[in-house]
């Protein structure tokens, strides 16, 4: 299958036009208390693409160690993935909210690790996706070969001159 092709699967999920906000958070177990609360949240009263995704982590990801490669918090039980989807821009803020008041309901779960794929782009979720240690190896490979910061979509690490001042 081409890699177009492939990437393209889930496109019909995504349907254009919709409004979507989610995040990745890590969690260290998946406790009795810990599923109340996802049960407790569940999306109600929100377009019907709105929804709670648990992901399952351990295996071949957790076997690796977590300074071995820019993918962190590999000893994460799961992974929260709420996602909120709607249409009209005047939903924004109770959708938004819905996320936000689920992952701070879930912090007593949390290992402090984001998976950025799922996350928002703000600078201090790209930290809590790395780790410190991790995020200034980063930016000294950044400030070598892209010192200028060209690549800086999408969870920048910025170069070590840049960084140094956040």
């Amino acid at each position: 299958m081409p890699y177009t092709a492939m990437q393209a699967l889930l496109d019909p999920t995504a349907p254009s036009g919709w409004r979507w906000y989610n995040t990745g958070e890590h969690l260290s177990d998946l406790s009795d208390q810990a599923i109340d609360v996802i049960v407790d949240h569940a999306p109600q009263r929100l377009d019907p693409l709105s929804q709670i995704i648990v992901f399952r982590h351990g295996g071949a990801v957790s076997r690796i160690q977590d300074a071995e490669t820019a993918f962190s918090n590999r000893e994460a039980a799961y992974l929260l993935h709420p996602l909120a989807a709607w249409l009209s821009p005047e939903d924004d803020e109770r959708h938004i909210a819905w996320v936000r008041k689920l992952v701070g309901a879930m912090e007593p779960f949390k290992t402090g690790g984001v998976y950025l794929n799922f996350t928002p782009d703000e600078h201090e979720r790209v930290l809590d996706g790395y780790g410190a240690d991790k995020y200034a190896r980063l930016a000294a490979l950044k400030e070598r070969y892209d010192p200028a910061n060209m690549f800086r979509f999408n969870h920048n690490v910025q170069p070590v001159a840049a960084a140094s001042s956040i």
